[in-house]
Parts: C-alpha cells; sequence; structure tokens
C-alpha cells in the first residue's frame, strides 16, 4: 500500500473520529439539564410553571349531555397545556366545614408530539401522560359527575377555600394561576341562600356575612362554567353569574370568561 493511500485513509478516519466528537460535544452542551421530577404529581421540584384549578360543584346532578361537554372541555385543556403545567381537581364540599383539599393534583409531562428525541424518550412522556397525566384525572372526574346531590352547595366558600390553600402560598402566588368554577352558581349556605333571596350583589356586599367571604384573587384568572339547570332560581343564569362575577372581581379576580355547558339539567 502506498504512504499516499494509507495517509488518505488516516485522514477520513480521523475526520470521521473527530465529526463524531463534535456531534456528541453539540448534544452534550445542548441537552438541557435532567429535571428532577415528584413521582407522583410529575412536578418539577421548584415547583409548577403554571396552574390550573378546577372546581366543580358536585352537590347537584349531571345528565348525560353535559357531562359529556364537560368532558370533552376538560380533555381539550389539557391537550392545549405545555410541560409541568398543574391540573388539580376540587370539589364544592356541601359541609363547608374546614380546608379543601385537592381530590387529585398533578403536573403534564410534556405533549409526546414536541418531544426532542435527542434529549427525551417520546415512549416514555406518552406513557407518562396516558398512565400518570390524564388517567388519574379522568377516574376522579368521572366519580365527581356521578355523586348524589347534597342539601347545600357552598360555592363561595369553596372558593374562598382554595384561594387560600391553592393560590396564597409564596411559591405558588409567582405563577400565572387559573380557577375555573363548575357550577349552577346557585349558592346555598347559612352565609348567604339563593334559594331565600334573589342574587344581589349590591345588597350582599354591604352585609356582615360579606366581610366573612372574602378571598384573596388577585392574579387569579377566572373561569365560569355554567351548568344550566330548570330550577326558577337560577332564572336564565344572568343574574347569578352577575352576581359572581362581580363578587370575584371585588376581591381581585379577572374574569376572563363565562360560557354556558350543553344540557338543561334538573
Amino acid at each position: 500500500m502506498s504512504v499516499g493511500k494509507l495517509s488518505n485513509k488516516t485522514i477520513a478516519g480521523g475526520a470521521m473520529i473527530a465529526g463524531v466528537i463534535a456531534i456528541l460535544l453539540v448534544v452534550v452542551v445542548l441537552k438541557p439539564p435532567s429535571v428532577e421530577r415528584d413521582p407522583k404529581t410529575l412536578c418539577w421540584s421548584e415547583g409548577p410553571s403554571a396552574i390550573t384549578a378546577i372546581l366543580l360543584d358536585r352537590t347537584d346532578s349531571f345528565m348525560p349531555t353535559t357531562k359529556s361537554d364537560l368532558e370533552t372541555r376538560i380533555w381539550n385543556l389539557l391537550d392545549e397545556i405545555e410541560e409541568n403545567h398543574e391540573i388539580s381537581l376540587f370539589a364544592v364540599d356541601p359541609t363547608h366545614g374546614g380546608a379543601l383539599d385537592p381530590i387529585i393534583k398533578v403536573c403534564s409531562p410534556g405533549d409526546p408530539k414536541n418531544v426532542d428525541h435527542l434529549t427525551q424518550s417520546e415512549a416514555i412522556i406518552r406513557r407518562n401522560w396516558q398512565q400518570k397525566f390524564r388517567a388519574p384525572l379522568e377516574e376522579e372526574l368521572r366519580k365527581l359527575l356521578t355523586n348524589k346531590e347534597a342539601k347545600s352547595s357552598p360555592i363561595m366558600e369553596s372558593v374562598q377555600s382554595v384561594a387560600i390553600t391553592h393560590f396564597q402560598s409564596t411559591k405558588r402566588r409567582d405563577v400565572p394561576r387559573r380557577l375555573i368554577v363548575v357550577s349552577d352558581l346557585l349558592q346555598n349556605s347559612d352565609a348567604i341562600s339563593f334559594y331565600k333571596d334573589e342574587p344581589d350583589f349590591q345588597r350582599f356586599h354591604g352585609s356582615s356575612q360579606a366581610r366573612g367571604l372574602n378571598p384573596d384573587l388577585r392574579g387569579v384568572e377566572i373561569e365560569l362554567w355554567l351548568i344550566q339547570r330548570k330550577q326558577r332560581q337560577q332564572g336564565d343564569g344572568e343574574a347569578v353569574l352577575q352576581f359572581f362575577r362581580s363578587w370575584l372581581a371585588e376581591h381581585g379576580g379577572q374574569v376572563r370568561s363565562s360560557v354556558r355547558t350543553s344540557g338543561i339539567n334538573d
């Protein structure tokens, strides 16, 4: 073999090795640092990047059309959120005693369709999204939508509890926070009942009961998903919607939208 041919092969081999090393260096440099996650919630150890709390009023029944509509809305929401966005489910507590804890709290592991194949495993992300994120939420939601009716419906007290336990800690105040209230908004507790009096925020605002229902909702974006019912007290729903818009805004909440869910419920 001539010296020239040997030299060319040596140069080619060296160039190939150098190319591989360069690629490995690029991967190492560009690879994001590994993220520590809570094994149960999938949230990053430093906390969620955004928070969405869903407060569902399970004190009245849901018809199949409304159940289907709610499930579709929530699954659309899950498909849209980004990695490390926390979703929590709460239920209006008929006993309105004590603080509400989330029934489930879990963070999105990311969208498998947007995986970086150089640094992530699509199979692992897809499995986590389905088994540890969507499936547990789906199971708890199904339970909430099939619970029996209750005699009281302390919606305002439950909103206040979520604000205290879920939004006010120092770490959680600095990330985007959203509250979705899924309810017929027919407040019924010892403090105020729309079954006894018409929704009138100005009258309530001047009452002694108002001083005890004063959640800190500053910086919290709020959506109202109105469950439509046949009860005379709800009317066309506009009066209860306006009452809650005023009450939430009074305490710093930013009501971004209010929608009526499909179907009429008993």
